[in-house]
């Protein structure tokens, strides 16, 4: 196996480690991270409801994990595939491409539309 696949099979373990410790903190000592903007403006942001989300997705209640985020129940696959890509590129010092840009900006202003959507109605 070479080097940049390596390097990428780690990052997607530590992302599986980091999420599953978060999942039983969240679950067993009821202790989560709280949304800064939502404390701080009242308004919810585009990732808010994410941990309820995934805790629902990991008892295959897909119906509560769409209502808890609708935007991340559909983006989240694509986001950690490009993460694990940008990985894999960066490890093999390949340049990334232009059509990978215009996909972070589409996730982007998918994530801003849905920020401001999900405050106005």
């Amino acid at each position: 196996m070479n080097k940049p696949m390596k390097d990428t099979l780690v990052t997607a373990a530590l992302i599986a480690v980091c999420g599953a410790i978060y999942y039983f903190i969240v679950s067993y000592l009821h202790l989560g991270l709280p949304c800064l903007i939502k404390l701080t403006t009242g308004f919810k942001c585009p990732s808010c409801g994410i941990t309820h989300m995934f805790i629902n997705l990991s008892h295959f209640k897909f119906k509560e994990a769409y209502s808890d985020n609708q935007y991340c129940f559909f983006a989240w696959i694509p986001t950690l595939l490009e993460v694990l890509y940008v990985r894999y590129m960066s490890s093999a010092q390949k340049k990334i491409p232009t059509w990978n840009y215009v996909f972070v900006y589409i996730l982007c202003g998918g994530a801003i539309a849905f920020g401001v959507l999900r405050n106005i109605y």
